[in-house]
């Protein structure tokens, strides 16, 4: 009686339980990456200090989305763009970690996170219909934003286009020394014109 009402529910929520899992997966993930990183040595201003908060919300956090992307396949059924953009979103997230403390690329990891950041609105935007997924997904927001602005604020500290100020310019000059594009010689020629 008892093992035939847990098949039930589980048949009943098996979307939601496959969200939580990819998810914790997830996390999973990038805490192993984490932890194996020289960036994250190097703690801005605005981290979580406490270690059981930082546990905490993550677990919440991974939780939380799961249901939500479950809840998400649920209606991909009635919405036919909704489960590419919830592929796109996955790829995204799982894409951010390894470029940002691996390759160590935050210019690159940057774009991932704005394209997971349109992403989740559009995601948003397609199930608005769905007040418990809207609420559901607010900590992953939150922590979209979060991660959004702790890579740009890494990757300006890094780059150096504050070094040579604002501008065309200084941007040219900061793909020219990390060699994106040639030094320039002489102020003649056909490539003077663009830099």
């Amino acid at each position: 009686m008892i093992i035939k009402k847990l098949t039930e529910k589980i048949h009943q929520y098996k979307y939601e339980l496959i969200g939580i899992a990819i998810s914790l997966l997830i996390g999973i993930f990038y805490s192993y990456l984490i932890k194996h990183s020289a960036i994250y040595t190097h703690n801005p201003s605005y981290s979580m200090s406490k270690c059981y908060l930082k546990c905490i919300f993550k677990l919440s956090t991974y939780i939380v989305t799961g249901i939500a992307f479950g809840k998400m396949i649920k209606k991909s059924y009635e919405i036919p763009c909704l489960t590419r953009l919830l592929l796109v979103q996955l790829t995204l997230t799982i894409a951010w970690a390894p470029t940002f403390f691996l390759a160590k690329r935050t210019g690159l990891s940057l774009i991932i996170s704005l394209l997971m950041l349109i992403t989740l609105f559009r995601l948003l935007c397609k199930s608005r219909k769905s007040k418990k997924i809207l609420i559901l997904m607010t900590p992953y927001l939150i922590w979209s934003l979060f991660m959004f602005f702790m890579n740009f604020k890494i990757w300006m500290s890094k780059s150096k286009i504050c070094k040579y100020g604002c501008g065309k310019n200084a941007i040219v000059i900061n793909l020219q020394k990390n060699g994106i594009l040639p030094e320039k010689k002489n102020n003649s020629g056909f490539l003077s014109r663009f830099y």
